[in-house]
């Protein structure tokens, strides 16, 4: 009989002197807490004046998740529906764009150039040019 007592007091203690297990859950979150890093706001570091067709623009911006679409929107007199074309999904925080040829829009034609979050919960970040004239 002291032998039964001696090992239930001795499991018992020993029960008491290791850590709580932990749920599934609570490792998950904190697995995830230690990942997350808060997503900066996306932001032009180009100054936009005006787009020169045929030229290679260097685009910069700040912020973001790390994976960004870069795009433009071009405007023209009479124009019915707006469309965004990509310019290129990257990873860096730059980008030499080869702009279009002239012929390629009709006279008048202006630019919005856009950036956004292409992954992620950050994804809502985006940040736009001016408007800009596209000349030759």
């Amino acid at each position: 009989m002291l032998v039964y007592l001696f090992l239930l007091l001795t499991s018992f203690l020993a029960a008491l002197a290791s850590p709580l297990p932990q749920l599934a859950s609570e490792s998950l979150n904190l697995a995830i807490a230690e990942e997350q890093v808060p997503i900066q706001p996306l932001r032009w570091t180009t100054q936009f004046s005006a787009v020169r067709a045929e030229s290679v623009l260097p685009l910069e911006w700040t912020g973001g998740s790390g994976e960004v679409e870069i795009y433009y929107v071009p405007q023209w007199p009479e124009q019915r529906s707006y469309d965004l074309v990509t310019v290129a999904n990257t990873t860096e925080s730059s980008y030499d764009w080869t702009v279009p040829e002239l012929s390629m829009y009709p006279e008048g034609t202006t630019f919005i150039i856009g950036i956004k979050n292409e992954y992620g919960e950050g994804n809502a970040w985006y940040d736009l040019s001016p408007v800009v004239p596209f000349r030759a």
